[in-house]
């Protein structure tokens, strides 16, 4: 537990160096976008397609420093624009800052191409996540990966799956599974290690060898994202402070254009007008 938190503060550090830098280089037509991992590869997408159209303007997209960094970072000035996977917090509320959804990712259970299920129910995550469930129909051993404490996908799993919440806090606590503080190592260990599970974003998987399962029999497909259907999906924001930038506001306007639906389709993700 005390080698995950040393890589997680190494990492912090490096983030921010990288966004200070970032701050550093802001100019009139050079903005920084920075905040959730699970935002990035989307963000990056219509970020190079925006520059595209427009070659004067840079988007400077860094690597992850999670949704309340990047808020943090708007709050403060440092940043126009952040990017967030989850609703603000009712301290946040208090800042003034817009929330503007932008598009929706779907969260899967993915395990490693070794695994014999391609279906898993609310009782069987319950009982794997609390080390209940402990082996696969095949005998072989369950490999558990989880996320740290304040990632997105655990928010959203601990509201949707009653009884999760306090499942994964003591899980944390013990230290007794794997895990990951970053969308690709999370899913890079998902595909490494026989037999493993853990969640993800299904667009962030399709660069993957790993499988993402059917929830209570469900395919997690965009038909299929419905409360009472397929109830795991996470919400993409833009955050800000008002008055934004003309040269970001028409940024928003093109992730919100037919051109920035289709990006959004063709990796996977779905489009909120």
């Amino acid at each position: 537990m005390k080698t995950n938190k040393a890589i997680a503060v190494a990492g912090l550090i490096l983030c921010i160096g990288l966004l200070n830098n970032a701050w550093a280089k802001e100019k009139a037509t050079e903005f920084v976008v920075a905040g959730s991992g699970t935002n990035l590869p989307l963000t990056r997408l219509l970020a190079k397609a925006f520059m595209k159209k427009y070659p004067s303007i840079r988007l400077v997209v860094p690597e992850s420093i999670g949704s309340t960094g990047g808020i943090r970072a708007v709050q403060k000035g440092k940043i126009s624009l952040g990017l967030a996977s989850r609703p603000l917090r009712d301290k946040e509320k208090g800042w003034k800052l817009t929330l503007r959804p932008y598009a929706r990712t779907i969260v899967v259970f993915a395990v490693h191409p070794s695994v014999p299920e391609e279906n898993i129910t609310t009782e069987e995550v319950l009982a794997i996540y609390s080390g209940k469930k402990r082996k696969w129909r095949n005998g072989e051993r369950i490999f558990v990966i989880s996320r740290e404490k304040g990632d997105s996908g655990a928010g959203l799993l601990a509201k949707q799956l009653a009884g999760f919440g306090e499942i994964i806090e003591r899980a944390w606590k013990s230290g007794i599974w794997r895990i990951e503080y970053r969308d690709y190592e999370n899913n890079e260990s998902i595909q490494r290690l026989k037999n493993a599970i853990g969640w993800s974003d299904l667009a962030a998987t399709a660069k993957f060898k790993i499988k993402p399962l059917k929830f209570n029999g469900i395919e997690p497909t965009p038909q299929n994202l419905d409360p009472k259907k397929y109830p795991l999906y996470k919400t993409l924001n833009f955050v800000y402070q008002e008055p934004l930038n003309k040269v970001l506001e028409n940024f928003l306007a093109f992730v919100k254009s037919s051109e920035g639906a289709s990006i959004m389709v063709e990796n996977g993700y779905i489009h909120i007008p």
